[in-house]
């Protein structure tokens, strides 16, 4: 700093708050020890820079696996917020193990991360720094959730007047949706109305509905689709805890992201058009 300070014509104190972006420093002032620092030929040292500051400029965003196919447009939408907001991201996964959650977490504030974005519901507990979870509550920190209410909404106004029945996999992303509906096996001699298949495979006679984490690449049948928001829900993620590591008042404790619903219009004319509710 004292040589970018030399070759600006300003004192040490002026780079370092030109370079916070202080805006007692006017913008002619920044200009000049930007320009000093480029023709210098240096960068700003982030760690350096958390050092003097006492924040990393560093956040973790930690999932239980990072298997589901929406991991991608989730972290895609945690990066479009923090790259603006000029803070940098790692990315973990506890592996749903009590023991991996603890050794993380420890591994995590001894790298001074600014804050969490956390996935894995099974946690009971989180360090005192700014938090938000995804897909669950915990005391202390901020939640976004899926509008299940909206979500159902939807279904019941694509079926109109008849029944839906609810088929989860093992990876199924919208339970509480689905559960407000019956099972087809309840009733295996109903073959109207629509089946959603969460995380399962539809039947050749099934009027189905796919619950998916991104759209598929194929989708042969253009079966309607309930699309768990991830790209949606990583952005409102990723806002809320950037606002909170400034310390903005008047911020909510729970945000509500409905699920999309894309249907195929067959109409003469329209066929191939996509609509999105």
């Amino acid at each position: 700093m004292v040589q970018v300070a030399c070759e600006a014509g300003v004192d040490k104190a002026t780079v370092s708050r030109a370079l916070k972006g202080d805006p007692r420093i006017s913008l002619a002032t920044r200009q000049r020890v930007w320009e000093a620092v480029k023709r210098l030929g240096y960068e700003p040292d982030a760690v350096a820079k958390g050092l003097s500051s006492s924040k990393s400029g560093m956040v973790a965003v930690v999932f239980r696996s990072l298997s589901p196919e929406w991991t991608g447009s989730f972290l895609s939408g945690v990066e479009r917020v923090l790259a603006k907001g000029r803070m940098d991201f790692m990315v973990r996964s506890t592996g749903g193990l009590p023991g991996a959650r603890e050794s993380l977490l420890k591994t995590l504030l001894a790298r001074r991360i600014d804050g969490l974005v956390w996935l894995d519901a099974e946690t009971r507990q989180l360090p005192a720094l700014p938090a938000v979870t995804v897909g669950f509550r915990l005391e202390g920190a901020m939640s976004v959730l899926i509008d299940h209410e909206e979500g159902a909404k939807k279904l019941s106004s694509l079926a109109k007047e008849e029944p839906i029945r609810y088929r989860p996999g093992p990876d199924a992303l919208f339970r509480p949706i689905g559960e407000r509906f019956g099972s087809p096996e309840e009733d295996k001699t109903r073959r109207l109305g629509w089946v959603l298949c969460d995380g399962a495979v539809p039947g050749p006679e099934e009027r189905a509905i796919l619950a998916c984490g991104q759209v598929p690449s194929c989708n042969p049948t253009d079966l309607p689709l309930l699309l768990w928001p991830a790209f949606e829900t990583g952005v409102i993620s990723a806002r809320l805890l950037l606002n909170s590591i400034k310390r903005q008042e008047g911020l909510p404790e729970v945000v509500l992201v409905p699920p999309r619903l894309e249907i195929r219009e067959t109409a003469e004319g329209r066929e191939g058009n996509c609509l999105t509710f």
